[in-house]
């Protein structure tokens, strides 16, 4: 009895042993410094990233998708992981602190003994977001443990020109180097590329402001980096090309379209010839005439169609331009990296000249390094913001069904009164009354709440904005550009994952420092994971809180098959033809614009013809849209009856009868509105706030904004476009791909927008709005580092220095009754973002007009801000060239960039 009294309290004894030694193993396990510490795994021998570096050599402009290279080796056995880099947390505006975190991983095989190089592409836009931490970039094992890391410090300057160099012999760029560092000082730097390190998307291409091939094997380009370099070029992009004696190694493998010549040989200018084209004067207000006293050798061959020749020898052309989309390409007949032109004392300032050429409004913003003027991607994330705002508005409805719930109340009602009292009557039996009502409350709880989670767990909705900008088509169909918009309308805690095929580049709205409504007034640590892979990108969007909405931006190149070509031209303000649609897809709401003007043509079908006829006015109904501040999207939305405050000033998305306007036609009007440059929030959208210059003295001329720049091109029309249609596919479904959450594909509002150019002619008597004249500064000239400034867009200070303009007027050989009006604004009393001191205007400038026929520089003059040319086919060369240039004395004068409109007869 003794024996079995005491073996329970032996076996409660061992249990109390036992449960004690697991609390302290537990103990030791959990709260161990190697558990507290954050959970890595550093091998010393194993998986691990060898080297890792940002951008191009630590090169890159901030505010674009920037490359990241990875270099891996392993040293132990098979092993399974990612790579993934962690952008640095950044503080998001808002009442409380709030965090957004983004890592963007790929998975990796590495075997035993393997090396690995991999490139991964990650938005930094760190300046805007003031962050200054270091982006982290690990190798996680199959646990998501660290088993190596590497810090990289971000370069978050702004104010970077790069300039690329795709050549075979990259140290033979000393002239080019010398121009730059005269132009940007510090600022501006050159970059070598290979085939190696040459990016195969445009949207890393975009670090670099121009690009120059020259001397180099285009063949060891893939197509995909050929296909890149097109598109950067569409996209905005400066592309220089050299031809000379390497021309077929150097410019055989470019696509033809990209060519602004076709080469059929070799041969030589003589000597004693210009080499550099006409943009400026000398002292004696005479034209530049650099040559040399050797024959330089270069290719030769046709311009082609709708290009500029800048200089031609004996009718070969050597210096061409061509605008393809929102970009140029510059061609160049010999090779300024050889001799004789190595050497030449005047070789940087040809390089000089192209690249004024390309960026000259950025040069005058770097000049004054007051940064005044943010000048990477700034306008991109207004834009951005405005659009995500507006995004909030086309979100349905995402609540339970109203009559779901009257259907659950009005059920709950009749069992607790009238079918109770009916069921204790007939089985006259009173204690089932208390029992019943519990019972009743307890299956009703469980209804609602199963109802609420039903309801958090299915309506995940996504809305979307997708733009998509198509370039001229070609025998294959159209190659474009897309930007979307997504908001995940999420009703429930926790994870959720998003799936964007075809989509390899995908960020959230906030890294382009927006801050979504959803976020303001929280916590909470927004973080997500961005996982490429070969049929898109997965997003991991952790720890949503309930009922928010997540928004995010996705990039992508496109091709489709088809396009739209147009029949147009223009007689006496007059647009009229056809527009030809050879798209797979319907454009519905579709419109031409123009000038100050639209026309609407209704649904577009794959494979027909439209009418187009559009009367663009006169001088006088220009100039009041001018005045009074009128964009084409204005013009839409008034004529969909869009509620407007007294003064004007906002569109809402609320119709005359104060009813909210969700149908597609006033839904695509306040798209509209926002692409013009406006704001917008959930209902209304209000107008750009463009500076208006002007006083008793001045005229009134409207300045858009337009990326980085200012001009009074509508924001609507394409750059470089003569005219441009704009529409919205019927089925989008078929561009976008399907997108889905958590494996379903969720209901919402998709818009998706197309833009292309259209080619015009000119026929008869016209009249050529400025908003379609191309203007470009394509030299300058300072006494002084600063002397010429861009204070603000469009807006310009120049103190005993001169700048010349170049306009082109498109598809015009010859003009007939001419006549050239230049239109500036007196700018002094305008906020231009600095002390400026004692102040002059463009009429007390000295203005001169270059004479083809002559070759001299004949002066002209502002008066009222005005200059008026009578008799204008002399100062109108070749592909339509015009050259104004301007020069100030000791005073410091401020003005806008001339507008030019121009009249006349076309010589048939």
């Amino acid at each position: 009895m003794l024996i079995l009294h005491m073996r329970p309290q032996r076996m409660v004894r061992n249990a109390f042993y036992i449960a004690g030694y697991l609390t302290l193993f537990l103990f030791f396990v959990l709260f161990s410094p190697s558990a507290l510490a954050h959970p890595q795994h550093l091998t010393a021998s194993g998986p691990t990233i060898t080297k890792a570096s940002l951008g191009f050599d630590g090169m890159y402009q901030d505010g674009n998708w920037v490359p990241v290279q990875v270099n891996l080796s392993n040293t132990g056995s098979d092993f399974t992981g990612k790579v993934a880099i962690n952008i640095p947390s950044t503080s998001l505006a808002g009442p409380n602190s709030s965090t957004s975190t983004n890592s963007y991983q790929e998975n990796i095989d590495l075997p035993p003994g393997a090396k690995k190089q991999i490139t991964l592409s990650v938005p930094l836009n760190l300046s805007a977001q003031g962050a200054n931490s270091e982006v982290a970039v690990n190798l996680l094992d199959a646990s998501g443990h660290i088993v190596s890391h590497v810090a990289l410090t971000p370069n978050t300057g702004s104010n970077l020109t790069l300039v690329g160099i795709l050549s075979d012999t990259p140290n033979n760029f000393g002239q080019l180097n010398l121009a730059l560092s005269n132009l940007l000082t510090t600022s501006g730097q050159t970059k070598s590329l290979t085939a190696a390190t040459m990016p195969d998307q445009a949207a890393l291409l975009k670090n670099f402001n121009v690009i120059v091939v020259d001397n180099f094997t285009t063949g060891s380009l893939s197509q995909e980096q050929l296909a890149a370099l097109q598109n950067w070029v569409y996209q905005g992009g400066n592309l220089i090309v050299t031809g000379g004696p390497e021309w077929k190694r150097t410019l055989g493998a470019l696509p033809a379209r990209l060519l602004p010549v076709t080469i059929n040989g070799t041969g030589n200018i003589p000597a004693n010839k210009p080499l550099l084209p006409v943009n400026t004067l000398t002292s004696n207000n005479q034209p530049n005439n650099e040559s040399m006293k050797a024959q330089v050798a270069i290719s030769t061959g046709q311009a082609a169609p709708n290009t500029t020749t800048l200089l031609s020898s004996d009718h070969t052309p050597v210096i061409v331009q061509q605008v393809h989309g929102q970009g140029d390409v510059y061609y160049l007949a010999y090779d300024p990296t050889i001799e004789p032109l190595a050497s030449w004392q005047n070789t940087h300032q040809l390089w000089a000249d192209l690249l004024t050429r390309s960026i000259g409004d950025r040069i005058l913003m770097n000049t004054a390094n007051t940064g005044n003027i943010p000048i990477s991607g700034s306008n991109n994330n207004m834009t951005y913001a405005t659009l995500v705002s507006l995004l909030q508005s086309f979100f349905p409805n995402a609540y339970p069904s109203i009559w779901l719930i009257l259907v659950l109340l009005l059920s709950y009602v009749i069992i607790l009164g009238p079918l109770r009292l009916i069921l204790i009557r007939a089985f006259k039996r009173r204690d089932w009354s208390w029992r019943i009502v519990l019972a009743t409350i307890a299956i009703f709880t469980l209804l609602s709440y199963g109802l609420a989670l039903q309801q958090k767990g299915s309506a995940i909705v996504n809305s979307s904005i997708t733009l998509i900008q198509l370039n001229a088509p070609d025998k294959s169909g159209s190659s474009g550009h897309a930007t979307t918009f997504l908001g995940v309308f999420v009703p429930s805690q926790g994870d959720f994952q998003v799936h964007m095929p075809g989509v390899s580049l995908v960020q959230p709205a906030d890294q382009n420092g927006y801050v979504d409504p959803a976020y303001r007034g929280t916590t909470s640590n927004q973080q997500s994971i961005y996982t490429m892979g070969g049929d898109g990108t997965n997003v991991n969007l952790q720890g949503v809180d309930i009922w928010t909405t997540r928004t995010l931006i996705a990039q992508h190149d496109m091709h489709t098959s088809g396009g739209i070509t147009s029949q147009l031209q223009l007689r006496q303000n007059i647009l009229s033809g056809t527009v030809i649609s050879t798209l797979p897809y319907t454009l519905t709401d579709a419109f031409v614009v123009m000038g100050n003007g639209y026309v609407s043509l209704g649904d577009i079908k794959p494979n027909s013809t439209t009418q187009v006829q559009l009367n663009l006015g006169n001088n006088a109904s220009n100039a009041q849209n001018a005045s009074n501040g009128t964009t084409i999207a204005d013009q839409i939305a008034s004529s969909r009856g869009m509620v407007t405050n007294p003064n004007g000033g906002y569109y809402s998305a609320y119709n005359t009868n104060n009813n909210q306007a969700t149908d597609p036609p006033h839904r695509h009007a306040l798209l509209l509105e926002a692409l013009s440059g406006g704001f917008c929030d959930n209902t209304t959208c209000y107008h750009q706030a463009f500076p208006m210059a002007g006083n008793a003295g001045g005229v009134t001329s409207k300045q858009l904004i337009n990326g980085t720049s200012s001009s009074d091109r509508d924001p609507l029309a394409l750059a470089g476009a003569t005219a441009t249609i704009i529409g919205w596919p019927q089925d989008a479904s078929s561009i976008n791909g399907d997108i889905t959450v958590n494996g379903q594909t969720p209901g919402g509002s998709q818009e998706t927008m197309v833009q292309a150019p259209l080619d015009v002619r000119f026929i008869g008597t016209v009249q050529i709005p400025s908003g379609i004249i191309n203007s470009q500064i394509v030299h300058i000239q300072q006494n002084a580092p600063g002397s010429i400034q861009e204070v603000s867009w469009g807006t310009y200070t120049m103190v005993s220095s001169n700048m010349t303009l170049e306009y082109t007027v498109p598809n015009i050989s010859k003009l007939e009754n001419s006549s050239l009006a230049f239109t500036s604004s007196l700018s002094p009393t305008r906020n231009t973002g600095q002390t400026v001191g004692a102040t002059t205007n463009i009429n007390h400038l000295q203005a001169y007009l270059y004479n083809w026929q002559t070759g001299n520089w004949d002066s002209v003059s502002f008066s009222e801000f005005t200059c008026t040319v009578k008799s204008a086919q002399s100062y109108i060369g070749t592909g339509g060239r015009i050259l104004l240039h301007l020069s100030s004395r000791d005073t410091t004068a401020v003005f806008d960039k001339p507008t030019l409109t121009l009249q006349g007869t076309v010589a048939q």
